[in-house]
């Protein structure tokens, strides 16, 4: 029992989660499946094993609640004997879905067209089955098309953005605290958008 006042603050943050659609008919592959991830060569280690599939999972969407820290590469690893058959991998960084490149084993099961990409188009009617029984993978390199910022400016006006600053945060998005990103040292050129 207390004897004095207390307040109790919840904060709340978006999770990482990783989705995945086994499928229907053949759930049972991704029993023993990994997921991983690295900053190294994504076809060697280092590795960070997330999580291992222990079950088998419903048919339809599963979602598996994970830290994916900062790791750029982010792959899902088929178990022995399974083909890595899987109908759609997505990952989620604190709530957001997770762009880049696709990557994996090249190839597909009887060349049926069944390729690794088939896993992240976004279309539940395709999927990916590997040319192999062991060894297959399909993944997503982050950092693709994730360090860009682009920006036009107003024509006759170009001068107005010598100076200014882009930032990032993950605190509160008016408070900050923000970290500077990059700074416009020139003017800008006109004619399209730009990168930094």
């Amino acid at each position: 029992m207390l004897f004095r006042d207390l307040t109790v603050t919840a904060s709340y943050r978006a999770s990482d989660t990783i989705r995945y659609l086994p499928l229907a008919g053949y759930t049972a592959r991704t029993v023993g499946g990994v997921f991983e991830g690295t900053n190294g060569i994504r076809s060697q280690d280092p590795i960070l094993r997330f999580t291992r599939s222990q079950q088998i999972p419903l048919t339809g969407w599963s979602e598996v609640p994970v830290s994916l820290e900062s790791f750029r590469y982010l792959r899902y690893r088929g178990a022995a004997g399974s083909y890595c058959t899987v109908v759609e991998i997505q990952f989620y960084r604190a709530g957001v879905k997770l762009e880049g490149t696709g990557y994996g084993s090249p190839g597909s099961w009887a060349n049926s067209g069944s390729t690794f990409d088939k896993a992240l188009d976004g279309d539940v009617n395709t999927y990916f089955n590997g040319p192999a029984p062991d060894g297959n993978y399909v993944g997503l390199d982050t950092a693709a098309i994730a360090n860009k910022i682009r920006y036009l400016p107003l024509p006759g006006y170009t001068a107005r953005m010598v100076g200014g600053v882009f930032e990032g945060t993950n605190g509160d998005p008016v408070k900050g605290p923000y970290t500077p990103i990059t700074r416009l040292q020139q003017l800008p050129r006109m004619g399209g958008p730009r990168s930094p």
